[in-house]
C-alpha cells in the first residue's frame, strides 16, 4: 500500500534501488509475480541494506513459487529490521513466523497488529491469505477467510490479487460459477499463476476449472493481467 511506499522512500538512500522497488511493487500488484521477484531482487542488489525490499522480495518469492528463497530473504530483512519503524518490524516478524512454519503464531501476531492498526492493508491481506491457505491443514473452515477478504475489499476494492484469492476460496467452497467469473476478470494466465501458487487442494481440479472457464468464454474474452 501507499504506507509501504512511503516507508521505502525513507529506508534507502539509493534512488535507483527505490525506483526498482516501486516498479516491483506495481508488478506484484498486477499479478506479474516473476517480474516483481526480479524487481525486488534488483532493488536489494542496488542497496544491500534495503530491509523493506528484502521483505517484499520474500513475499514475491512466495507468490512466484520460489519457496526456497522465502526464508533466506525474510531472515535478511529481519537482520536489517532496525532500519524499519515499529509497525513494519511487527509485520516482518509476523511474516517471519509464517516463513518458519508457524501459522498459528503468525495469525496471533497479525491479529495483534490489526488491534492497534485496524486499517493496515498488509496485515489484513497477509491474515486473509494465511486463513485461506493454512486453514485446511489446521482443521478449521476455509470460510473463515471470507470476512478477512471482505475487509480488504473495503480498504482497496481494485486490488487484483484479492480477486484471485476470492477465486481460490470459491474453488474450495465448490462455487464453480463464481470461480469461473473471477477467472474471466483477472485473466487466465494470472489465474493460473495464483491458483497453482496457493492451492492447497486438488490441483488437477483447479486446472480443469481454469480450462473449462477458458473454453466457456473464448480466448478473446480473457484479458491480460497487466
Amino acid at each position: 500500500g501507499s504506507r509501504l511506499l512511503q516507508t521505502a522512500s525513507v529506508t534507502t538512500r539509493s534512488l535507483p534501488a527505490l525506483k526498482a522497488y516501486l516498479d516491483a511493487e506495481r508488478q506484484l500488484r498486477h499479478g506479474n509475480f516473476d517480474s516483481a521477484f526480479v524487481g525486488f531482487q534488483g532493488a536489494v542488489q542496488l542497496d544491500s541494506t534495503f530491509a523493506l525490499a528484502y521483505y517484499r522480495l520474500a513475499v514475491a518469492s512466495a507468490w512466484a513459487n520460489r519457496s526456497g528463497l522465502i526464508r533466506r530473504n525474510t531472515l535478511r530483512a529481519v537482520a536489517l529490521g532496525n532500519r524499519l519503524g515499529e509497525r513494519d518490524r511487527r509485520l516482518l516478524a509476523s511474516f517471519a513466523s509464517l516463513a518458519a512454519g508457524k501459522p498459528d503464531e503468525a495469525e496471533r501476531e497479525y491479529r495483534d497488529i490489526l488491534q492497534d492498526y485496524p486499517d493496515d492493508f498488509e496485515a489484513q491481506w497477509q491474515l486473509a491469505t494465511l486463513l485461506d491457505v493454512y486453514n485446511p491443514f489446521r482443521g478449521r473452515p476455509i470460510a473463515e477467510a471470507g470476512p478477512a477478504f471482505e475487509s480488504i475489499v473495503k480498504l482497496d476494492p481494485d486490488f487484483l490479487c484479492l480477486t484471485c484469492a476470492m477465486m481460490h476460496l470459491a474453488v474450495y467452497q465448490g462455487d464453480v460459477p463464481k470461480a469461473e467469473s473471477l477467472v474471466v476478470r483477472v485473466g487466465r494466465d494470472f489465474a493460473d499463476s495464483v491458483m497453482f501458487a496457493v492451492a492447497a487442494g486438488d490441483k488437477a481440479a483447479v486446472s480443469r476449472l481454469l480450462a473449462e472457464a477458458k473454453a466457456d468464454v473464448g480466448p478473446g474474452a480473457v484479458g491480460s493481467a497487466v
